[in-house]
């Protein structure tokens, strides 16, 4: 049927408007926002993303469960109302970034599918001081995909900024069904991505100021971070954003119009932003709010966007046709499908968190059509194992046609639970089915590199030597996993001399050597600014990915309740298992000894 939508719908405008503000954790208390709401018309879709909106203790804990949103929802149905009716569709929340969605009320009944979905990308990749929120629905026949997302922030973390894009991108999964897998964002006819990505624009601070007086914001875009990583392919790629005719966003003197005049004197950048990706949408306006509340100013664009509307007869008549084509695959034959090949053998080595993909096609020689899906084995209740995908999930070939299909492996936090902690080997069977035809055993094997990533507190501890040795696990176990052990001891010889923690920029290539350097025993890079500064981002990189973090779940509560006081924070670390409460302690000393 959706190969031809085409046949049996029509094409309507309509326009839809979304607005991003970083609002530096301020409440909307005696506040105009007029200018704000100042849109024309009716937008069919109004989608609202803040970051920052709660940055307390509770809120990076606890992330959804505490929220502050309820005084912004009502400053939005206040302005809102003022355009029209309004239904509220979705409100999602991680930590301080949040997102609404909004529908004309006439176009309600033709509204479906409103999911949401969550993505953190913060400290250790749990809390949700960064990370991203995204919102699905349909109208009528044209699906909506809404992200608003808060990056890494400072001068030179682009390669972290260019990786929080491709974690958000992976990680935001829409679960429909609890029958069918989750969907990704490239299932949708429309993507929005609006936020706080916090590029800034790589000039003195001085020129930046005397440009943005002149308005010269062409010569400030050659500069801009986001331009330059896009137009190198780094980050998002085939999305499109409009002209930026207006000053940098970022950062004022909250409540006046003065850029940072503190002694940061950070440098004015165009760190709010809405990309898109999309062909049936163009850009009506793209521009900025001036409001003084915050450090930022809001960002807001609008579009007019091609809907699908079903005409009744017309889908009714084909759907009479594809009953009658699968009565004569059933009369008269069935489908023939022949497949490049059933064994999908990986030829690279497989990398922790690096997908790879292997590609089959099918070609359908027979005289009908055949309609194929993946289907779970007998008695399994999932199509594959977490760390392989398949895309498309199912699918169409008329008669003569071809079509590829996409085979997928990544191991990374999400999917290491499926994977043996040091298995060299990874391998699957999936069942390629075809309605009125013959079903497909399609073999799955790839090699993958040992890494100490993606694995428990527990089962490290349990291996004395460098992961890629051969080596059986020891009986006896370790107090503390021995990478994480060699990464604090080296901080602290080498950190305490070191300028400019956590602000120097780092090559991911040191970040890999040193990783390297964990799983196979070698000796760390030499000690330099550089290789401080990446060690610290391989600890970080260490710590995330654990299976459970070193706090595990379970005692979030209790630390968050003890944590102003040094004898009860004691007895709450001491309630942890053995090795969590020796990572915890170890980590505290040799950071103090480090100078952190």
């Amino acid at each position: 049927m959706k190969k031809r939508s085409a046949e049996f719908t029509e094409i309507e405008h309509e326009t839809i408007w979304l607005t991003t503000y970083n609002v530096n954790n301020k409440r909307p208390l005696l506040v105009d926002f007029s200018d704000w709401f100042n849109f024309p018309d009716q937008p069919a879709i109004v989608v609202i993303g803040l970051q920052e909106m709660d940055m307390s203790a509770e809120a990076l804990l606890l992330q959804e469960m505490a929220s502050r949103s309820e005084p912004w929802e009502q400053v939005f149905a206040q302005y809102l109302n003022k355009k029209g009716k309004y239904h509220h569709v979705t409100t999602k929340q991680l930590c301080g970034i949040l997102l609404c969605v909004y529908i004309r009320e006439d176009c309600k009944p033709y509204c479906s599918g409103g999911t949401d979905a969550i993505c953190p990308t913060g400290i250790m990749g749990i809390m949700g001081n960064k990370g991203g929120v995204a919102a699905r629905l349909s109208l009528h026949e044209s699906s909506f995909c809404f992200i608003t997302s808060h990056f890494n922030a400072f001068q030179n973390n682009v390669e972290r900024r260019n990786q929080d894009f491709q974690d958000i991108h992976k990680g935001l999964l829409f679960n429909l069904s609890p029958t069918s897998p989750p969907i990704g964002l490239k299932e949708h006819d429309n993507l929005y991505w609006l936020g706080d990505l916090n590029y800034r624009i790589d000039l003195e601070d001085l020129v930046v100021r005397a440009k943005i007086k002149e308005q010269k914001y062409d010569e400030l875009y050659e500069n801009d971070q986001l331009r330059v990583q896009r137009a190198a392919s780094k980050v998002f790629n085939g999305w499109m954003e409009g002209p930026i005719n207006f000053a940098p966003t970022y950062k004022y003197d909250s409540g006046c119009d003065e850029y940072d005049t503190s002694e940061k004197h950070r440098i004015p950048a165009w760190t709010d932003r809405i990309l898109y990706k999309s062909t049936d949408s163009k850009l009506l306006s793209y521009g900025r709010h001036e409001l003084t509340l915050s450090d930022h100013r809001p960002v807001s664009a609008l579009f007019n966007v091609v809907i699908k509307k079903v005409i009744p007869h017309k889908k009714e008549k084909v759907l009479r046709e594809l009953a009658k084509q699968l009565e004569d695959i059933i009369n008269n034959g069935k489908p023939e499908p022949v497949l490049s090949t059933t064994s999908c053998h990986f030829p690279e080595l497989i990398q922790y968190g690096k997908e790879a993909t292997f590609t089959i096609s099918i070609e359908n020689v027979g005289k009908v059509g055949a309609e194929w899906e993946f289907k779970a084995k007998n008695e399994e209740m999932i199509v594959s194992k977490p760390w392989l995908s398949m895309y498309p999930m199912k699918g169409w070939i008329e008669s003569g046609d071809k079509a590829d299909v996409e085979f997928t492996i990544l191991v990374d936090k999400n999917t290491a639970p499926g994977v043996c902690a040091f298995r060299e080997k990874l391998r699957d069977l999936v069942v390629l089915h075809f309605k009125y035809g013959p079903d497909f055993f399609v073999d799955v094997v790839a090699k993958y590199q040992k890494t100490c990533l993606g694995n428990s507190i527990v089962t490290l501890c349990k291996h004395p030597h460098p992961v890629r040795r051969n080596t059986p696990i020891s009986t006896a176990s370790l107090a503390v996993p021995k990478e994480l052990w060699r990464m604090l001891d080296w901080l602290s010889k080498n950190a305490l001399s070191t300028p400019a923690l956590f602000k120097s920029p780092v090559s991911e290539k040191t970040i890999e050597l040193i990783q390297e350097a964990l799983d196979t025993g070698k000796d760390f890079p030499n000690p330099s600014q550089e290789s401080v500064n990446a060690m610290l981002r391989a600890l970080q990189r260490f710590l995330k990915h654990l299976m459970e973090p070193v706090i595990p779940y379970s005692c979030f509560f209790d630390v968050l309740n003890n944590s102003e006081n040094y004898y009860s924070a004691k007895k709450v670390i001491e309630k942890l298992p053995p090795q969590h409460a020796n990572v915890c302690t170890c980590i505290s000393l040799k950071l103090i000894l480090a100078g952190l």
